[in-house]
């Protein structure tokens, strides 16, 4: 029988990954799929099109992550919707602000991923935009 999960899941295991990455905890291990079901992450500060994805960008992750931290960049959730999709999982949608540390003004931010319910973890989470 497949693993079934809810968008109230998703919504909470984003709360908690955000949390934690204010936190500056190590969220990969806690939050994402192993490299084996691990999709893809992508956020302003790569190149368009570089996103870090599958195996061979999972082992990035983690400093990546650590780096934007380094850098000030906390965030904050501001709302969230979702559903089950046909590969066993929720997609969703979230809209987030950067709640900077730095210098640099914080702004609105819209993203979007995937909980892949067999591992009750993250297979892909995208930040489309943080603006001024």
């Amino acid at each position: 029988m497949a693993a079934t999960c809810t968008p109230q899941q998703a919504e909470s295991l984003l709360g908690a990954f955000v949390q934690d990455y204010n936190a500056g905890r190590d969220v990969v291990g806690t939050y994402f799929a192993g490299p084996d079901r691990f999709e893809r992450w992508w956020d302003p500060t790569l190149p368009p099109g570089q996103d870090l994805g599958g195996e061979a960008g999972y082992p990035s992750l983690l400093p990546h992550l650590r780096s934007l931290h380094d850098q000030g960049i906390r965030l904050a959730l501001t709302n969230f919707s979702g559903s089950p999709n046909r590969t066993n999982g929720i997609g969703f949608v979230f809209g987030i602000r950067r709640v900077s540390t730095v210098a640099t003004p914080p702004g609105p931010m819209t993203g979007k991923g995937v909980l892949d319910c067999a591992t009750s973890r993250f297979t892909v989470l995208v930040i489309d935009w943080w603006g001024p």
